[in-house]
């Protein structure tokens, strides 16, 4: 009931912006119709009037559809308030049962809301959270689907079958932590195997997977983050001995960017982090949220409605998808900055944890990284130069050791997020960064 009440609210919204973008460009098309009718001799005056009472027509009209509009959703909001006064609706029940984290969950009830609210949470999270919709996602852990509070009994159980060692998921634009089990069945011939579950069956690492609202600034999921981790290894009842941390694209970004924050703030978690792996991370930005950025500009250079209503709607993508332009992930990079301004790359250069390896792996269509296709397109959304870090200017690069990347072909964007190539280059960087006597050496039940 909850979540209808929010896509409600987004409808509600949704019809709002729509006429307002609909009586501009009414307006404007009067405006030129009657401009050109006043040049007319004889039909200046008469051209005059009739364009003063349809102003006051039409605007009348705009204002009751949204007065209706409103109407309609005050009434709804109030029955669902005596729904829950009365007990009718519990609020606490309303998640909804969880999306199995198996490839084979595909086209259930629970993958296809989750699946969308994903992608709205990327395309609009920030304004959804703005107005505190309860489509917004929160961050929370997860692990097989279901939500991980951070009690000490629910902990004990997280971390009982493992060695000390968290490995923490983060998904990237649009997604949920399903993602990390793509195409599972097709690589494995078992719909339940992904990262996590290798690395604890291989290491005895302990999986969870992290779901956050994407639309949100990524430096904003990096302190939300950073304060999570914080308060995990406070409460865990079990000591967590080091932090793995693995992003697919923008997940990379927010791993980066809350170890940031975590050092900044002298954050115990931050410590204990030893690995952090970006898949398929646009360090530099993405070409297609640059792209985005230089049409809109072009049609907010053009006066006329037909592009200045695209326009607007283009712009109303999340903060989210803007930090990919360049690759953002503090504050100063963004906060009191016109985000939208053309070419204006204002990145910083945000140093490693010293005591930390970081690790990239990038990705082309293309079986070899040398083919045109391959070096033009990447794996379709983030070019090797910008999974990788490299940048022509020794001061920009993201700094990765070379023998810290790999780039594999014949992989897609998010083909990167389950691939039997790519897990056996994390699984081997995890074993040599390993000191001798922590190796883990004997199996551990597969957690259920």
């Amino acid at each position: 009931m909850k979540l209808w009440m929010g896509l409600k609210d987004l409808l509600v919204d949704t019809v709002e912006e729509t006429t307002i973008l609909a009586q501009d460009a009414h307006s404007e098309a009067s405006r030129r119709t009657f401009g050109y009718l006043k040049f007319v001799p004889g039909l200046a005056g008469p051209a005059a009037v009739i364009e003063s009472l349809e102003h006051v027509g039409t605007t009348l009209a705009y204002k009751n559809v949204r007065f209706v509009n409103r109407l309609v959703s005050d009434s709804l909001d109030t029955v669902y308030g005596a729904l829950v006064s009365t007990g009718v609706v519990n609020e606490r029940h309303l998640e909804g049962s969880a999306t199995p984290m198996r490839s084979d969950a595909v086209g259930t009830s629970a993958w296809i809301r989750d699946s969308a609210l994903g992608a709205l949470n990327g395309v609009v999270g920030d304004t959804l959270a703005e107005r505190e919709s309860p489509l917004a996602f929160d961050m929370t852990l997860r692990q097989d689907g279901e939500r991980v509070d951070l009690d000490a009994d629910r902990l004990r159980q997280v971390f009982e079958s493992g060695n000390g060692t968290l490995c923490l998921f983060i998904h990237g634009l649009a997604c949920t932590e399903w993602s990390w089990n793509l195409n599972a069945d097709m690589h494995y011939g078992d719909a339940s195997v992904n990262y996590g579950s290798q690395l604890h069956e291989d290491l005895g690492y302990t999986p969870l997977y992290l779901r956050y609202n994407t639309g949100l600034h990524v430096s904003q999921n990096g302190q939300q983050l950073a304060a999570l981790l914080e308060t995990l290894v406070a409460v865990s009842p079990k000591p967590i001995r080091q932090i793995v941390l693995v992003g697919h694209s923008m997940g990379g970004l927010v791993a980066r960017s809350a170890c940031h924050y975590g050092s900044e703030r002298e954050h115990a978690w931050s410590k204990s982090v030893r690995h952090i792996f970006c898949l398929g991370s646009p360090h530099l930005g993405t070409p297609l949220e640059k792209a985005g950025n230089a049409l809109t500009t072009a049609l907010h250079m053009t006066s006329t409605a037909s592009a200045q209503i695209p326009a607007r709607v283009i712009d109303a993508r999340s903060a989210g998808i803007k930090d990919l332009r360049y690759g953002y992930l503090v504050d100063e990079d963004w906060l009191g900055m016109d985000i939208d301004a053309p070419l204006k790359d204002r990145r910083r250069s945000i140093p490693f944890l010293e005591h930390a390896t970081y690790y990239f792996v990038a990705a082309t269509l293309s079986e070899s990284a040398e083919h045109p296709l391959g070096h033009l397109l990447g794996d379709w959304l983030v070019r090797v130069p910008s999974a990788s870090g490299y940048h022509s200017d020794d001061a920009r690069r993201v700094p990765f050791a070379p023998e810290n990347g790999e780039v594999v072909g014949g992989i897609s964007h998010t083909g990167l997020a389950n691939h039997p190539t790519v897990y056996a280059h994390i699984k081997r960087w995890c074993e040599a960064g390993e000191p001798e006597e922590r190796k883990f050496k004997a199996p551990v039940a597969t957690m259920s």
